[in-house]
């Protein structure tokens, strides 16, 4: 079986490939990231296309945005979040993310679904699987039927000494967090 580049089917018609170019797949993959072309989508839609965007710094996260917009909106992404379009919350690889609220469950059921505290570089670094069981059973806990911004919640595990478990820095108080819900 051989490939001309041009992206057309090759071989005996029961086990066919698709070979692409070089060329395809990186426009494929631009129109699918949105870079190229740019669009008109305001910043929901875009956080939502992507599927989240990282923000763990918080100008690499406007950046990624404007860079997909014909027409960046610079003030867009904090007014996405203040009326709570898009949220920001810990995802994949374990780093802050936006999201769209609409998708924030679904993802982070798959992220939790990985397990990752189950992982033994996890348990080296940072807690057991005993110790982060009783942190779950604590947060939900502290969380049902009140909201609680993400330092008020470390507040509370630290009060209690869940298990042994501290945190390895103190809690963040140059912003307030949005309020956390348990979800239901």
């Amino acid at each position: 079986m051989t490939g001309n580049g041009t992206g057309n089917l090759t071989g005996n018609g029961t086990n066919a490939v698709a070979k692409l170019g070089t060329d395809r797949v990186l426009a494929w993959r631009l129109s699918r990231q949105l870079p190229d072309p740019r669009g008109q989508a305001d910043a929901g839609a875009t956080v939502r296309r992507l599927c989240g965007v990282q923000a763990q710094v918080a100008s690499a996260a406007r950046l990624a945005v404007a860079t997909r917009q014909l027409h960046p909106r610079p003030q867009e992404l904090s007014a996405a979040l203040t009326d709570r379009t898009l949220v920001k919350t810990w995802a994949m690889r374990g780093t802050l993310h936006l999201m769209h609220a609409a998708d924030t469950a679904a993802y982070l059921s798959l992220v939790a679904a990985a397990r990752t505290w189950e992982k033994g570089s996890w348990q080296r670094a940072f807690v057991s699987t005993d110790q982060m069981a009783a942190l779950i059973d604590a947060v939900c806990e502290f969380l049902d039927g009140r909201l609680l911004s993400r330092t008020e919640l470390v507040n509370e595990v630290i009060a209690v000494d869940v298990e042994g478990v501290q945190p390895t820095r103190a809690p963040p108080t140059s912003r307030p967090s949005p309020p956390l819900r348990r979800a239901r």
